[in-house]
């Protein structure tokens, strides 16, 4: 309201203050859903790098396998032994030896190849979806009803 001054008959508007954003009415309009985007290509890529990680540390202990392997391989051709039925305890442990290492180089291409998918995968999200503009596309749909002498029409109309 204006203010008169008593003595003047002036009359001037009061001052307006500017009202704390924490106070402020909420903007017009419905506010935006927060978009599935950013979470959804974070937590992809970690999975993914966890998937790398583990391929790595497989591939580490495979290769401390290898070296097992080769080196009870170079005792039994130093002792001139060959391994060809089992019962003999040092080519049992080059088996096992042997097939840890096949085994820790599986697994770590496993690894290598889900978690690289997955990080693919996180960077292509990240490219490809789209930011969220509206709260949600379904609620734009709209059943259809038409007839006509040829025949009824039941669909839906919207966007997808």
């Amino acid at each position: 309201r204006p203010v008169v001054k008593p003595m003047t008959q002036e009359t001037k508007e009061p001052e307006k203050k500017e009202v704390p954003k924490e106070f402020a009415p909420p903007p017009e309009g419905k506010p935006k859903a927060p978009s599935a985007k950013w979470p959804v290509v974070i937590s992809t890529a970690a999975v993914g790098a966890v998937g790398v990680g583990l391929g790595v540390g497989f591939f580490v202990a495979s290769e401390g396998k290898k070296d097992e392997a080769v080196g009870l391989k170079d005792d039994l051709k130093a002792e001139g032994l060959t391994c060809g039925g089992s019962g003999e305890e040092l080519c049992d442990e080059y088996r096992n030896a042997k097939q840890s290492f096949y085994d820790l180089q599986t697994a770590s291409t496993v690894g290598f190849i889900a978690g690289g998918a997955l990080v693919g995968g996180a960077v292509v999200m990240a490219i490809v979806w789209p930011e969220a503009t509206r709260p949600s596309a379904l609620r734009e749909l709209r059943p259809v009803v038409a007839t006509s002498p040829q025949g009824t029409y039941f669909g839906i109309s919207g966007s997808f």
